[in-house]
């Protein structure tokens, strides 16, 4: 009763915040402006489905690539409508979706042929009110971060993406990746890290997001972390929800350290072991209000499963509770 009860307000405050953060990034910008010729004068009659514009020139471009080609180092680029297709970042950018009525909520959209936005060459880039969809990478469907570079998303929903490792993001090669105020929901992966795939030493930040309904084949169905070189995952005030893997439902990883801060692992379920989280040789701790409730595994390990690794701060009953078929295994 006490599990039904407490994952019902908690879906409910995940389900409210989805919402919360779809009208932010669907938000019009009935005032937006640049100073420069209208939308009209640059294209005629014919409006196009995509214009992303260079905030700096006040020149607009008919796709993402082409206005990033254009753009030098530092540039912001302002994104409207849906932009089809892929694109690859290797400059410092700020890349911000503006809401418009003739134009709709801001969307890259892969249609199916590859990675929609690929940042590498360790730069750093910017990404905020944006829905990232429909990509179909090999590694990160919806946004592949690598090169020791840095992404930095806020605002914005991941979501509907493929890949054989991060279904929505991929962050490899020592590289960071922050994800704040955001959702990454929907997404699936043919190995691991349905939501999100992190390796190589790379650091992976979410503050104030949810990861939900993600699958992946294998381990991590919301995140899975590779940390053989010493990367960090970290967690603060955030939601992993209703993902689902054969190991690791919520979250999944080798080596390295995992933290929760302030965070919920709830709902996910695990065909094997480990429905909320999975941890091989690595250090998995629970800090201030964190939790890991009414998650679910086939064999072991509901809340969690360790495999030799170091459990910091997590105690069957209390923080981590209401799990089946036991909250710790062994």
């Amino acid at each position: 009763m006490l599990r039904k009860s407490l994952r019902g307000v908690i879906v409910t405050a995940a389900i409210a915040v989805l919402i919360a953060t779809t009208a932010d990034v669907a938000r019009t910008d009935v005032t937006f402006t640049l100073g420069q010729p209208t939308v009209s004068q640059h294209w005629g009659k014919g409006r196009p489905t995509c214009l992303v514009f260079n905030k700096r020139t006040g020149l607009g471009s008919r796709s993402l690539q082409a206005a990033i080609d254009a753009a030098v180092g530092g540039d912001t680029l302002l994104v409207m409508g849906t932009c089809v297709g892929t694109s690859t970042a290797a400059k410092d950018l700020t890349i911000r979706g503006r809401g418009n009525p003739a134009f709709g909520v801001a969307t890259l959209d892969g249609d199916h042929l590859g990675s929609v936005l690929s940042v590498t060459g360790g730069v750093t880039v910017a990404i905020s009110r944006l829905i990232v969809t429909n990509g179909n990478g090999v590694n990160g469907g919806g946004i592949a971060n690598s090169g020791g570079s840095t992404v930095v998303l806020r605002r914005s929903i991941v979501t509907g993406n493929t890949g054989q490792n991060g279904g929505g993001i991929s962050n490899s090669g020592n590289s960071t990746f922050v994800v704040q105020n955001s959702v990454v929901d929907r997404n699936t992966a043919g190995t691991s890290g349905g939501g999100i795939f992190s390796e190589n030493g790379s650091t992976l930040t979410l503050k104030n997001s949810i990861v939900s309904r993600n699958v992946a084949r294998v381990p991590g169905g919301g995140i899975f972390s590779f940390n053989g070189g010493g990367g960090v995952v970290t967690l603060t005030n955030s939601l992993v929800i209703r993902n689902s893997a054969e190991l690791g439902g919520g979250i999944a990883f080798i080596f390295g350290t995992v933290s929760l801060i302030d965070s919920i692992v709830v709902g996910n379920t695990a065909s094997r072991n480990g429905g909320g989280v999975f941890d091989t040789v690595g250090t998995f701790s629970l800090v201030g209000s964190s939790i890991v409730i009414a998650n679910t595994a086939g064999l072991d390990g509901g809340g969690i499963y360790n495999s030799g690794g170091t459990l910091i701060n997590c105690i069957s009953g209390v923080n981590v509770t209401a799990n089946s078929p036991n909250n710790i295994f062994p």
